[in-house]
């Protein structure tokens, strides 16, 4: 199926990639990321919005933007958070939805939430971690902010859920 087929018959299975190429250098990383957003009608009714920023943020830098959301609250989410280049060891970063840190003073530290095989320790620089949360933004506006005091990150992708239905 090429990019941006509307295919529904693929299903689950096992899907392989290859050729991802990197180098052991500082400041680089190795990895590829397929987001799949997927509607199940016995599922309560979300708000999902996908953003793919690529937004590269150092030390003296920070990443910071709104996130739309329903402006009632409090309602239940969760956000998916992936990032490249992350590293275990530096610290302090940062995360934050709303007024909600994530992710404790390491967020991007190179873990991968789940199962998955193969599975590395440090996951060549690759982060992808998933969050629950209370959203109470009357504003309609959710921030999320970003930053690393000794490393700089990637921030690749970004979803969000919000439930509908509470």
């Amino acid at each position: 199926a090429g990019c941006g087929d509307k295919r529904r018959d693929v299903g689950p299975g096992t899907y392989g990639v290859g050729d991802v190429q990197t180098v052991e250098v500082r400041g680089s990383y190795g990895g590829w990321s397929l987001v799949v957003v997927t509607a199940d009608d016995e599922a309560p009714r979300r708000q999902m919005v996908v953003t793919f920023p690529f937004a590269w943020f150092a030390p003296g830098d920070d990443y910071v933007a709104a996130i739309p959301v329903p402006a009632a609250g409090p309602t239940p989410g969760s956000i998916d958070v992936l990032a490249f280049e992350g590293e275990p060891g530096f610290l302090p970063e940062g995360l934050a939805a709303g007024a909600t840190a994530l992710g404790g003073s390491n967020p991007f530290d190179s873990s991968i939430d789940g199962p998955r095989d193969p599975s590395y320790v440090n996951n060549f620089g690759v982060d992808l971690d998933t969050y629950d949360l209370t959203i109470d933004e009357p504003d309609g506006s959710l921030t999320l902010h970003a930053e690393s005091a000794k490393d700089g990150v990637r921030l690749a992708v970004i979803g969000l859920a919000v439930d509908l239905s509470s």
